[in-house]
């Protein structure tokens, strides 16, 4: 609100927005990363549309000495996560299966 206030250009608004969003989410991440004693994090979802924040978030995670996934084959948005949840629940249906 500050920026508004004093006048700032509306695209440096936006940038700084992003950059503010990037930064939190990597620090989430982080911090689940380091209590599940994980190092990969995998980036899907709608939001990822959005390139600038996508590769402003990926970049944070790296640096952070974190794998970072993007899909590549299938949507980022929604397609991507019911293509994520399909799989899951196919390997569910193998583990019961060998039973």
């Amino acid at each position: 609100m500050e920026g508004i206030r004093a006048g700032a250009a509306a695209y440096r608004l936006a940038l700084d927005f992003h950059i503010a969003i990037a930064r939190s989410s990597a620090r989430i991440a982080r911090e689940i990363c380091a209590r599940e004693s994980i190092d990969t994090v995998a980036l899907s979802g709608g939001v990822f549309m959005n390139r600038l924040l996508l590769q402003l978030l990926t970049h944070e995670l790296k640096d952070a000495g974190l794998a970072v996934l993007v899909p590549h084959s299938v949507p980022v948005n929604d397609g991507c996560i019911a293509y994520g949840q399909a799989a899951i629940a196919r390997a569910r249906l193998a583990q019961t299966a060998s039973r």
